[in-house]
């Protein structure tokens, strides 16, 4: 049996070791244990282990259905000297499903609680402390249901487990030749069932994760949803609802998986292959709440209306000034040219202030080795001119166009809303904004505001 276990792990290694497809390294695993050549068991189930339901529960089967296809592709296999390289080597999601459909009655009613009062004596044991394969026979355990649903009195159970945790089972027969189960077939197969419960538990849990991802994006697409019908509102009341609403709907939930994720993060090695699954939740979750606050302050300060007398000179000089560490540690040269005919406007503070902000640092991260960044003021046709001017890297033509659009961005790490924000601002306070840039060269925004600055009421 040894030569069994040696080719088993040959044939289905690759697939162990690299896969993360559950489906691909189940049909690998019981293609093993039901290929002649390898372990040869008539045909075999797995179940896998829902922890949250203390069950097992069918998941796939392998072999023929009928002693009359077995005698069928058996000869098939036999007359084309079809190895067991090349049946793992057939997989596909269609050959899976298919292979699944034909045992789907057997496969939705294997189901055997782990816990508590209905738990099978030797189900719940295995559960409690996974150990060795071992024979069940119907004559020592009646009880259990398997026997009835397979139709046979003697199986193989397999034990599929980490660290001590149940992942899942195994279940082989002979029901087609009734060769009699013995303890060497068992030892061998404990041998080869270690590793498969490392691939198969490491493709539960990225598949676990893929889903947990799949609802923070689809959360995320349902944000962006809410912020571009935001935009589109007609009433500022309804802005100011929608934001709140926003703001509820979304962070709860952030902040729980969050917080699990924190916590799976501490509890699990960073040496086990699992953590690296946990640390993108934790990155998405990061990401998705970034997107909300810049989302939400975007808004906020959009529909701003706590105005005040402001000089806009003032306002850039405290903002440079507030920055000089900042730039010193960009290895930036900051100049201004105001000019001191810009009377005060009346302006929320909070809006304009966050504007200038955001220009300066898209400047200093647009010089990452360094440059010149001017700060202007003048006025132009009856409008202030803002104009923030740096000697970066330019915006290449092909996504110039593009950058006011809602998250569209060329930043590693970006929600793509910066700009966007700056422009819905200054369209609501009835002004515009303007780039200019050459790659190589540097760019430069220029940033219109009315000098009798109104709020556009819509």
């Amino acid at each position: 049996m040894k030569e069994s276990v040696l080719y088993a792990f040959h044939a289905v290694s690759e697939v162990l070791e690299n896969s993360l497809d559950l489906d691909e390294i189940l049909y690998a695993v019981l293609a093993a244990v039901t290929a002649g050549e390898s372990f040869g068991f008539n045909r075999a189930f797995v179940l896998l282990h829902d922890e949250d339901r203390h069950e097992l529960r069918g998941y796939f089967g392998m072999g023929p259905r009928t002693k009359e296809e077995a005698a069928r592709v058996w000869n098939e296999l036999a007359s084309r000297g079809i190895t067991l390289k090349e049946i793992i080597s057939s997989y596909s999601p269609e050959n899976f499903a298919r292979e699944k459909a034909k045992f789907q009655d057997i496969i939705s009613q294997l189901r055997c609680p782990t816990a508590g009062e209905r738990a099978n004596p030797r189900i719940r044991q295995m559960a409690e402390h996974p150990g060795h394969a071992f024979i069940e026979r119907a004559e020592n355990n009646p009880s259990l249901c398997i026997f009835p649903i397979l139709g046979v009195d003697e199986i193989a159970v397999v034990p599929l487990a980490v660290r001590e945790q149940l992942v899942g089972v195994i279940i082989a027969d002979n029901f087609v030749t009734n060769r009699k189960i013995h303890q060497e077939d068992l030892i061998a197969l404990d041998t080869f069932a270690s590793q498969a419960s490392l691939a198969i538990s490491r493709a539960r849990l990225f598949k676990g994760l893929q889903e947990k991802i799949k609802e923070l994006e689809d959360a995320q697409r349902k944000l962006i949803d809410i912020h571009q019908q935001l935009v589109q509102l007609e009433k500022r009341a309804a802005v100011g609802e929608l934001v709140n609403h926003l703001a509820h709907e979304f962070k709860n939930p952030i902040v729980v998986i969050g917080g699990i994720a924190q916590v799976l993060a501490q509890e699990i090695p960073r040496d086990d292959p699992r953590f690296l699954y946990v640390k993108t939740i934790i990155d998405e979750v990061t990401k998705l709440d970034r997107l909300l606050k810049e989302t939400v302050q975007g808004i906020r300060l959009q529909s701003n209306k706590e105005f005040e007398e402001l000089n806009i000179n003032q306002i850039l000089r405290d903002k440079i000034e507030s920055l000089s560490g900042y730039f010193a540690a960009s290895n930036v040269e900051v100049r201004v040219e105001f000019d001191d005919r810009i009377p005060t406007m009346m302006l929320p503070r909070k809006s304009i202030e966050a504007i200038c902000e955001y220009m300066i640092g898209n400047a200093v991260e647009a010089m990452p080795e360094g440059g010149k960044l001017t700060v202007s003021t003048k006025l132009e046709d009856g409008k202030v001119v803002l104009e923030f001017s740096d000697t970066g890297v330019g915006i290449p033509e092909n996504i110039i166009d593009h950058i006011f659009d809602p998250y569209f961005t060329t930043k590693p790490g970006g929600t793509g809303l910066g700009l966007h924000n700056v422009k819905q601002i200054l369209e609501a306070l009835g002004g515009s904004i303007e780039v200019h840039s050459k790659v190589g060269e540097g760019t430069t925004f220029k940033l219109y505001l009315p000098l009798r600055t109104h709020v556009i009421e819509i």
